[in-house]
């Protein structure tokens, strides 16, 4: 491998451990929901971080923006949001923000402040992971994560064993994607090992470890990195508010290393998913149901998307594809023309996905059920 790329993959996984592993909050249970009457239920702090994009250059706040976080839902159609904004125009900020929100059955949406445009997404039936996406507005793309903190009793010992994970980086003059493999020993020790699709450089693979803590609500620090675990310790979500280069991430707990196949990615999952191109003017993020059959078929169903230019391929705007799961739980998936490489977690309620073949293109999906 050349140097060059050499120096890369040492960069950008320093990037992406320092924010990656800082990402552990952990989650307890679940309150009411509003309105809608669903099965699933927000109430209290979870940890949230979220990825953004805009028309022509001109994102939501900024070139790139990405921001990390929490939000606490009041369980009556009411939440505050506590943000570390990075944008590639205006750097580093903090600030807050109320919104209205309300859920019918497991859906949700929720309305930021006035300038701004409503969000779709799901919340899992637990009610301790939630996903949101900006599909209304091609000038204001964003995607968000989140799992619900905990009130006390998590540690260091919370986060063990492997996890699969996904990260999307960007920002002065970086984009890239990795499909990420995780392993914590519960004493604050963690490594990781990824296949990076560079923007500049290809595909490139790299490793590192490094030190974390765990407060005890399940908040999690390593560098620059800040996020949260929900409350089975299943779901990470991670990013980093601070340059040069800035990402969004979700990891989720693995299985056994053997006995998976495709029947263990069954069912209907709700999806969100961002994807940027040559210079962020070819970008999409999206929100759709995927309908995997447990024999290697799927379907497209309800795909919502802002996208800023017909080029970007992406599995929202497809209608059909097909899958296969290896033994130890990855996945490859194929529709629209394009083939993607995810995982699914260790109870196959979720899954993650990135694309690690197409230099063109950045992606970054997460589904749950």
């Amino acid at each position: 491998m050349p140097e060059r790329k050499h120096n890369a993959v040492r960069i950008f996984v320093a990037i992406v451990f320092t924010f990656v592993l800082s990402t552990c909050g952990g989650g307890g249970g679940g309150g009411s929901s509003n309105g809608g009457g669903g099965s699933a239920s927000m109430n209290g702090k979870y940890f949230v971080v979220a990825q953004g994009v805009g028309d022509n250059g001109q994102p939501v706040v900024g070139w790139n923006l990405e921001k990390t976080g929490d939000v606490t839902w009041n369980g009556n159609g009411s939440a505050t949001f506590n943000w570390i904004r990075y944008s590639t125009l205006t750097g580093s900020s903090s600030y807050s923000e109320s919104t209205t929100w309300s859920t019918s059955g497991d859906d949700l949406s929720f309305s930021p402040p006035a300038g701004s445009t409503q969000r779709d997404g799901k919340i899992n039936l637990s009610g301790d992971v939630v996903i949101w996406a900006n599909i209304r507005m091609t000038s204001e793309q964003e995607i968000g994560f989140g799992v619900k903190a905990s009130s006390s009793g998590m540690s260091d010992g919370s986060l063990t064993g492997k996890y699969w994970g996904v990260t999307f980086t960007a920002g002065n003059g970086q984009r890239n994607c990795s499909f990420d493999t995780w392993n914590f020993d519960g004493a604050g020790n963690g490594s990781i090992s990824l296949t990076v699709n560079d923007a500049a450089l290809g595909i490139i693979t790299g490793s590192d470890s490094g030190g974390y803590t765990v407060g005890s609500d399940g908040s999690f620090s390593l560098g620059f990195a800040q996020g949260g675990i929900n409350p089975s310790a299943d779901t990470i979500v991670y990013g980093t508010a601070i340059g040069p280069g800035f990402g969004t991430g979700i990891a989720i707990k693995a299985g056994a290393s053997t006995g998976y196949n495709n029947a263990s990615l069954n069912g209907v999952y709700k999806v969100v998913a961002h994807g940027e191109g040559a210079g962020v003017t070819d970008s999409y993020t999206g929100l759709a149901s995927i309908s995997f059959n447990g024999s290697g078929s799927c379907s497209v169903t309800g795909g919502h998307e802002a996208i800023l230019s017909v080029t970007a391929n992406d599995p929202i705007s497809a209608s059909a594809g097909t899958y296969s799961v290896n033994p130890d739980g990855t996945f490859t998936f194929t529709i629209g023309g394009q083939t993607y490489d995810g995982a699914i977690n260790q109870n196959g309620n979720k899954f993650v996905m990135t694309n690690i073949r197409n230099q063109g293109m950045q992606e970054i999906y997460f589904g749950v059920k």
